[in-house]
């Protein structure tokens, strides 16, 4: 999906109304914050002026307080389990708080339609023949990370070529090995815990996608 951040609003401003939050728009919003180097937390997105980011087609993208703790916390590349309160609350951040500069969305802008588009991806001959079923787990790169839902996903192995619309992408979840998953959630040893943190935050992320054949 063609996404990108176009301006700020307030978390109550009832004018903009509310988009989806997909995973296409969270990655969007998170490039965002990475390129302005925006620094500012959970209380700051519900209660403070302008820190509500409205995209491309029109609409805002509203969290709770640990929601937006658990994107800034990616954002910067903190994945541990409970790294969201990292940014969740005023005190997380302080005066070392950025936000964005200007006030809303210009006056201008008319927010765009039609922002699907085709994703190429090439595979080898096990993922080419899963999406056969109608879905696919597959490691998120390149353009795929912004794939949602209305989206045109081809598949390329080799010489053949398939192309799918995409109609649901049903979760996004680190490729993460179980044994190094139970350290983290026991939380038992602080080293092993951060050891195994570490392995987690390198791990890909797999999209589940449900798709139909065109």
């Amino acid at each position: 999906m063609k996404y990108r951040v176009v301006g700020w609003t307030s978390y109550d401003d009832y004018s903009v109304k509310d988009g989806d939050l997909t995973y296409a728009a969270y990655t969007t919003i998170i490039d965002e914050i990475r390129s302005e180097k925006l620094f500012f937390s959970g209380y700051d997105h519900q209660e403070r002026s302008y820190c509500v980011p409205v995209l491309n087609d029109g609409k805002k993208r509203i969290f709770s307080q640990r929601s937006w703790g658990g994107l800034m916390a990616e954002a910067y590349g903190y994945y541990g389990r409970f790294d969201y309160s990292l940014f969740s609350y005023p005190s997380a951040v302080g005066k070392g708080a950025k936000i964005p500069e200007g006030q809303g969305v210009p006056v201008w802008f008319v927010p765009e339609k039609d922002l699907s588009e085709e994703i190429t991806v090439n595979v080898g001959e096990e993922k080419f023949a899963e999406a056969e079923s109608g879905r696919i787990k597959i490691a998120e790169e390149g353009r795929l990370r912004y794939v949602d839902k209305g989206d045109t996903l081809t598949l390329v192995c080799g010489d053949m070529a398939a192309s799918y619309k995409v109609f649901d992408v049903f979760s996004r979840l680190r490729d993460v090995p179980d044994d190094i998953q139970s350290i983290i959630d026991r939380y038992e040893d602080k080293k092993e815990v951060e050891r195994a943190t570490e392995i987690a935050a390198k791990a890909p992320y797999i999209f589940d996608i449900r798709l139909k054949k065109i």
